[in-house]
């Protein structure tokens, strides 16, 4: 594994345009073909580095306080293709995520939150209401490459903190001919196990290359010219003032 610390800004740039593209057109087979009319939600799933607790889906928004690159309102990434700009900034987000963090990405059948489940009140509580009756994925993914629901553990909380930050999956979504993501994957389109063409990672210190080269232009960055561009839209997203500070206060 490389370590982009080394690296100039030209190659780190070789890295967006292949690595991170890379990503980004598998993503949009998946969604086209597993999506609802090119919609899916993307749930994150950190690694607690806990064999009790394994992932777990951040919820709480004192847990996320830290974590100000994943969404703070309803906790997951909504991709809508038909929203092409906004489609590709979350996915080639969620490429530097996996390329810095020890944060895996769960694909899963997309809802309408606002209309299904309009009788709650709160927004993070209709998400939770959902993945509770739906405990269907598409497909896991990680650094390392895909994951099947045996490889994703979440096991219960026994303090305080919120039990609804167990990751809950116990079958696999279908396209229109019943077929799982799996059973696809090698027949499909020319999918294959490798998600990234070069096997490499950001460095997350405050002078390696996810604050140098991305993470410091989301936060400050103004588009300019009266334009709406991706600092803007995905402060918007994560729920970011410009500076990296947080909307919404962290609530218990």
């Amino acid at each position: 594994m490389t370590n982009f610390k080394e690296f100039s800004k030209s190659q780190f740039i070789n890295f967006k345009n292949h690595n991170v593209k890379n990503f980004v057109d598998f993503a949009k087979k998946v969604i086209n073909k597993f999506g609802t009319d090119g919609k899916i939600l993307i749930q994150p799933a950190t690694s607690t580095n806990d064999p009790i607790l394994g992932y777990q889906h951040l919820i709480s928004s004192r847990r996320l306080a830290s974590f100000l690159y994943l969404p703070l309102e309803k906790t997951v990434f909504e991709v809508d293709l038909s929203k092409p700009k906004e489609a590709q900034y979350i996915l080639e987000h969620i490429a530097y995520i996996m390329s810095t963090f020890d944060t895996a990405f769960i694909l899963r059948e997309w809802t309408d939150f606002d209309t299904n489940y309009n009788t709650i009140p709160n927004r993070r509580e209709r998400m939770i209401a959902y993945f509770n009756d739906h405990k269907k994925m598409i497909l896991g993914v990680n650094f390392d490459g895909f994951l099947k629901i045996e490889d994703i553990h979440s096991g219960e909380h026994i303090s305080q903190v919120s039990r609804n930050e167990k990751i809950l999956i116990d079958s696999y979504s279908t396209d229109s001919e019943g077929n799982t993501f799996y059973d696809v994957l090698n027949t499909f389109d020319n999918w294959n196990d490798e998600i990234w063409i070069y096997k490499m990672s950001f460095g997350s210190s405050p002078n390696e290359a996810w604050h140098a080269y991305y993470w410091s232009n989301i936060r400050n960055a103004i588009t300019g010219e009266g334009r709406i561009g991706r600092p803007e839209i995905m402060r918007d997203i994560l729920s970011l003032l410009r500076g990296g500070v947080r909307i919404t206060n962290p609530l218990v």
